[in-house]
């Protein structure tokens, strides 16, 4: 799973994953990012993320393209 963004409303969450989906077609087309609540000592939030890579490679391959773009992304879980 990759992390797209971290916003404090799931209105700011939900704006973030659509401009997500406009700029990266290509790299989103068999994954859909998600808005998951959590929580931290800063307090709520929302987390933008994605999944379905086969490995941790696939995932660090994703995030350099994304990243390559100008965008936030970074591997999270082993």
């Amino acid at each position: 799973m990759v992390q797209l963004g971290s916003l404090v409303s799931s209105d700011a969450a939900a704006a973030v994953r659509h401009r997500i989906q406009k700029q990266m077609p290509d790299l989103l087309a068999d994954r859909q990012p998600i808005a998951v609540p959590s929580e931290n000592t800063r307090g709520a939030h929302w987390n933008v993320r994605t999944a379905g890579f086969a490995g941790t490679g696939e995932a660090r391959d994703f995030c350099q393209a994304v990243k390559a773009r100008g965008l936030s992304c970074y591997v999270i879980g082993s």
